[in-house]
């Protein structure tokens, strides 16, 4: 099995949040509202995201190529695309747009405002979310979107040296 945890070191933490800064940025210079990214708090959203992507690339020893344009067509990491949340307990989050084969990645820290460790309770199939035992209203300005419970998800575990794969 993979490890339960992961500890990023402040340089690792300095460099995602300069990428989410950078995604920020662009944001907003596209136009981009803190409505768009899903949350009232844009910066936040992004420094939040990227950090998740770099403690799951540490988790999984996948690489990150830690960009501010982000290839959604490759995934985050490894082919996932990883979402964070800032609540340990928060589920993994599945929006209308989102391809149903897109393989979703949730990280979440160990305790709230701690980005320094996470664990990644699990990964999902995007259309598997997308059922009505998930629906949610997140947030009554935004459409429905489905929440998936931390338990719901599909555990990650080692497959063997350098390689991993999904276990149920």
């Amino acid at each position: 099995m993979l490890p339960d945890t992961v500890e990023l070191r402040p340089e690792e933490i300095e460099g995602a949040i300069y990428i989410g800064w950078r995604r920020a940025f662009d944001a907003y210079t596209r136009g981009r509202t803190p409505n768009d990214a899903h949350s009232d708090d844009i910066e936040g959203t992004y420094f939040l995201g990227a950090v998740g992507e770099k403690a799951f690339a540490k988790l999984t020893g996948l690489y990150w190529p830690g960009t501010w344009t982000p290839d959604k067509d490759r995934g985050d990491v490894g082919g996932y695309d990883v979402k964070a949340r800032g609540n340990p307990d928060g589920g993994l989050i599945v929006r209308p747009k989102m391809a149903d084969t897109l393989r979703l990645a949730l990280m979440v820290p160990l305790a709230r405002g701690d980005l320094r460790r996470w664990r990644c309770p699990g990964t999902f199939i995007a259309g598997d979310g997308k059922r009505d035992e998930f629906r949610a209203t997140l947030d009554p300005k935004k459409p429905p979107a489905w929440e998936v419970p931390q338990e719901c998800l599909v555990r990650l575990a080692f497959a063997g040296p350098l390689a991993w794969r999904i276990v149920a």
